[in-house]
């Protein structure tokens, strides 16, 4: 694993420090430390809720597979006719 370099508390890989304030900030109005301050807080205030949402997934999935190996000749329309996913 290469280096990593500290950014407002986020470790962050050498090459996309480069590219950001090197190449994709220049020209902007926003500073290289504006950007990290506002990108730490994001990933700060975010990160618990991805995680939540991702074991939320993976239980989903779980009882998704469960229903197909308990149910392995079942066809599409009694699969959706279980409305087993409400979006």
């Amino acid at each position: 694993m290469s280096n990593r370099i500290e950014k407002h508390g986020l470790q962050v890989d050498p090459q996309l420090v480069d590219f950001l304030e090197g190449q994709a900030l220049p020209g902007t109005a926003v500073t290289a430390d504006a950007f990290w301050a506002g990108f730490s807080a994001v990933v700060h205030d975010l990160g618990p809720r991805n995680l939540a949402l991702l074991a939320k997934r993976e239980t989903i999935q779980g009882q998704i597979d469960a229903w197909h190996i308990a149910n392995p000749s079942a066809d599409t329309t009694t699969y959706q006719a279980l409305s087993l996913i409400h979006i």
